[in-house]
């Protein structure tokens, strides 16, 4: 009878642990690991590109005036503003990475692009952005669509103090 007794209380205290080992290892896997250590001098990082193109429903716009940069950190973040474009929701580790968001105003024609070209980390986490906006040369056909350009890239995680871009504006060599 002791045996028995010491055998159900030992399995009930088997299922404790294992739910309590479970429930802490998967809170952990949720939670934000620590950024990477910045870099003692600057660091070219590599964007990886995860979308780019034009929003063309005006109902989705973004309400801004010329050009507009984020960084998105988290899972709702990326909810938020995916909602914007007409895309599948693409998988990101944000324990490991952070998303770069560019977005022009409204454009009035086709035949333009944008592109996150490069991006310089600081020692001191201030990342810097040359953006590169595109524009139809005189001998392109282009067509009247109001559309609003946008760019998001994956980039490593590290603890970004600031975010400051140059806006480069090129015209195409070659139409669209």
């Amino acid at each position: 009878m002791k045996t028995k007794r010491f055998n159900i209380i030992l399995a009930a205290f088997i299922v404790l642990v294992t739910t309590f080992i479970l429930a802490f290892t998967s809170s952990s896997k949720t939670s934000l690991s620590k950024p990477l250590p910045l870099p003692s001098q600057p660091v070219l990082l590599t964007p990886v590109s995860l979308a780019h193109g034009n929003i063309l429903d005006t109902n989705k716009f973004f309400n801004i005036s010329d050009i507009s940069t984020a960084i998105i950190t988290n899972q709702n973040e990326l909810n938020s503003t995916w909602s914007h474009f007409h895309l599948s929701l693409p998988t990101v580790d944000f324990d490991h990475q952070i998303i770069l968001l560019a977005i022009l105003s409204p454009r009035k024609s086709t035949g333009f692009q944008l592109k996150i070209s490069d991006v310089l980390l600081s020692p001191n986490g201030e990342l810097n952005v040359n953006l590169t906006e595109s524009l139809p040369n005189s001998s392109c056909h282009t067509l009247p669509s109001i559309s609003q350009l946008y760019h998001l890239v994956v980039l490593p995680r590290y603890l970004i103090s600031s975010l400051k871009y140059n806006h480069i504006i090129l015209e195409n060599e070659d139409c669209l």
